[in-house]
């Protein structure tokens, strides 16, 4: 006796884990005990859904692809400092899709990430350019989610060119000055591998009555990746104000063309941990009923074409030296992204 178990996905609907009984076996032989295993399968079903941490794929490849557009504004421009000649730098950036209980269980519903070394080049009082490049790799653990511990990995690789235009001279001193009206533009290219496993143990044990119980136990660890590839366009406006000497407030508005998409696939693994067998006398030397799943997680969605948002942060500059934090979040949506780094002028 075997049990192959794999995720089915409806289209644009919730994940759905397909159980059915292929063989019924000795059951043949006795139809009145049919009803009692199918509905076993039935409601064993309904609770291997309720316990995958992937509610809906669609959805959640919806949020990892925006998220992991949104994870590389900031990263790779910049929107206080005034360079004497070049700059040099790091930074790192996350977005997430905060809306919860729809795509992943307990959890965000998208996920992504950049990060990389930075640099800049003057070519005229009002014109700066930058280029980035880089990526990261991280594991982390959810523990108790869908009551086992959901294991994340993500690896990423971004590139990106912008130019930053002095719009409006500023206008001040260091103790309090404005830093004028800035545009700012570029491409951003971003990949995004993102793999969650979580395990399977379930118990199977079907009562027939008469004393006739079969019992099994399903094992296994469902994993599933998505793969995300963006391309986005960065148009942006913004303002700063200077105060106490080496404190800089920014903030502004920004649109993004965006291009690109999420894909997932995914592969339970899962089999009997030990044959199922019966505990009657009736079924000993019988054939024992069969159960398969069928099924996949396969599923892609594209990042929205068109987004706006409002961004706003603080940079502490000492001498040549600079480190800034900034959030983004997009209007209309539970869409926000966060991006840190260091840099120094010269």
């Amino acid at each position: 006796m075997f049990l192959s178990f794999v995720i089915f996905v409806l289209p644009a609907q919730s994940q759905v884990i397909k159980l059915r009984v292929s063989d019924y076996g000795w059951l043949d032989s006795f139809p009145i005990l049919k009803p009692i295993l199918d509905d076993y399968v039935a409601s064993e079903e309904v609770k291997l859904n309720n316990d995958q941490p992937i509610k809906n794929p669609q959805r959640l490849m919806q949020g990892i692809a925006n998220s992991t557009a949104m994870s590389s504004r900031g990263v790779g421009t910049d929107y206080v400092t005034t360079m004497n000649d070049f700059l040099i730098g790091f930074s790192l950036g996350a977005g997430a899709d905060l809306e919860k209980d729809v795509a992943l269980k307990d959890l965000e519903s998208g996920l992504g990430g950049a990060a990389g070394l930075v640099i800049g080049k003057k070519i005229d009082n009002r014109l700066n350019v930058y280029a980035n490049m880089g990526g990261l790799s991280h594991t982390h653990t959810f523990d108790g989610i869908a009551d086992t511990d959901l294991k994340a990995e993500i690896s990423t690789f971004n590139i990106g060119i912008h130019a930053r235009y002095d719009l409006v001279p500023g206008s001040g001193n260091d103790w309090f000055g404005w830093g004028g009206v800035k545009t700012h533009f570029g491409y951003e290219y971003n990949y995004n591998e993102l793999t969650f496993e979580n395990e399977l143990n379930e118990d199977l044990e079907v009562d027939l009555g008469a004393g006739t119980v079969i019992q099994g136990r399903l094992k296994g660890k469902p994993r599933y990746t998505v793969t995300t590839k963006t391309h986005s366009f960065p148009l942006e406006v913004s303002s700063d104000v200077r105060f106490l000497k080496i404190f800089s407030l920014f903030g502004g508005v920004g649109g993004d063309v965006n291009f690109g998409k999420a894909k997932g696939e995914g592969d339970v693994k899962a089999s009997v941990f030990s044959p199922l067998t019966c505990t009657s006398g009736i079924c000993t030397n019988l054939n024992l009923p069969e159960v398969e799943a069928t099924g996949n997680i396969d599923a892609e969605e594209k990042v929205d074409l068109l987004a706006f948002r409002a961004f706003g942060g603080l940079q502490m500059n000492i001498s040549h030296f600079s480190i800034y934090g900034m959030v983004n979040k997009q209007i209309g949506t539970d869409l926000l992204g966060i991006a840190l780094g260091a840099k120094a002028d010269f």
